[in-house]
């Protein structure tokens, strides 16, 4: 009697003419019920065992988008794999298991096997699926990009020829290369890059170290980098350069796009690249809207380049990295005053939030336009009271989005958007 069937029996996958032949076949096998309840007291204690890692890993595991398991009782399987190999390893050879190390992340993509160097014996290669303990060093050698899931949920990504150290709590030491991360909010999450540090509240950003020189791009939230006794405190689509002593200036970040493209090749291997690949498409619509507005004058924009324009202009005009820009928001809701349709009366409708009254006043005559006096029928009171008007916009820009063809994200119409730009 295999434990293949056992281990099916325990889990109630059997059917039921197959659970009454095996409990007929236990019932005159001495040794295959004494096997039985070894397997079934195994799990007990590996259950008993994990049971606090689950816990901690929670946040991470949710972030995973995991595929249902058809084995309910063993969901303790999805907490440190490596370790639940030597526990059982124990248990068998030890009659005890012995305690886990603290779990920091797991690598949920790899374009290869990447490096980890755990404390415990020589570094060794790994693969996705891999949990890593607290102090754990990763490297990512030539070829090889990685995604790690860190146990409070925030996201990290690894380029090709870059290394880091699982520090501590919501703590990364960037040894070289670059790293991306999504941070989820919660106590300040530090990058720590040899003299420079980078205290980040809730946000998206790139690091990048290369020997002594760190630069940090900032894609949304809020961040501080400091360096040499300095800090400089960066706004969502800012940069700052660690460099010779030196602690730059933040400026603007010349492409988001072509910043965050070197994790194309990660959004292939994933289970949700479509999800990834829609965020780098309006990441490239926005840079594109951006690009156009500086490049153009609105003459142009609200002729030859009009439909060409519409959709990007009104992307950047919601944007994040938009905010600290206001003489672009607001030639932004001019020229969409004049060239607006349907297909931008979400962002429209966002934009009736915007903080500045002339944008708003834009917002609300493009949005009288294209809905033929059903919206804003007195763009000037919509603008001054926009909080009256925003439902009844809302609404009918998820109307008008429902009654378009949604559009098919894939890499060649990414590629296509990066030759465009």
């Amino acid at each position: 009697m295999s434990d293949e069937r056992l281990h099916a029996y325990l889990d109630g996958e059997l059917s039921e003419p197959e659970r009454a032949a095996l409990e007929r076949e236990l019932a005159g096998d001495p040794a295959a019920r004494a096997r039985l309840e070894a397997l079934r007291a195994l799990d007990v204690a590996l259950g008993e065992l994990y049971r606090e890692e689950l816990r901690r890993a929670e946040p991470a595991l949710a972030r995973l988008h995991l595929p249902r398991a058809r084995r309910v009782r063993l969901r303790w399987l999805l907490v440190p794999l490596a370790a639940a190999a030597g526990a059982l390893a124990g248990f068998f050879l030890r009659g005890a298991a012995p305690a886990s190390r603290d779990f920091a992340a797991v690598a949920t993509l790899a374009t290869g096997p990447f490096l980890v160097d755990d404390g415990v014996g020589a570094p060794r290669e790994a693969r996705a699926g891999e949990f890593l303990a607290a102090g754990t060093r990763v490297s990512a050698p030539p070829g090889v990009r990685l995604a790690l899931v860190l146990h409070d949920g925030s996201e990290l990504r690894l380029d090709c020829e870059s290394s880091l150290r699982l520090a501590g709590e919501r703590k990364i030491e960037l040894a070289a290369g670059r790293a991306w991360s999504r941070v989820v909010p919660g106590t300040p999450f530090r990058f720590e890059c040899g003299g420079a540090a980078v205290e980040v509240h809730g946000t998206e950003l790139s690091v990048e170290r290369q020997g002594e020189r760190t630069e940090v791009l900032l894609f949304s939230g809020a961040a501080e980098l400091e360096a040499g006794g300095a800090t400089r405190v960066l706004a969502a689509g800012e940069t700052a350069v660690w460099e010779g002593g030196a602690l730059s200036e933040a400026r603007r970040i010349e492409s988001e796009a072509i910043a965050t493209g070197w994790m194309l090749e990660l959004y292939a291997y994933s289970g949700t690249h479509q999800k990834d690949l829609a965020e780098h498409l309006d990441r490239l619509l926005i840079e594109m809207g951006h690009r156009k507005l500086v490049s153009f004058e609105e003459q142009v924009l609200t002729s030859e380049l009009a439909g060409v324009c519409r959709v990007p202009i009104a992307r950047y005009l919601v944007s994040e990295g938009a905010r600290a820009e206001l003489d672009s928001r607001r030639k932004a809701a001019r020229v969409l005053e004049r060239i607006a349709d349907p297909s931008v009366a979400v962002p429209l409708s966002a934009a009736l939030r915007d903080p500045d009254l002339e944008v708003r006043r834009s917002a609300a005559r493009a949005l009288k336009r294209i809905s033929r006096g059903e919206l804003c029928p007195d763009p000037e009171q919509a603008a001054q009271a926009p909080e009256a008007q925003i439902p009844a916009c809302e609404r009918w820009a998820e109307e008008q989005a429902g009654l378009l063809e949604p559009p098919k994200t894939s890499k060649l119409a990414v590629v296509g958007l990066l030759l465009t730009l």
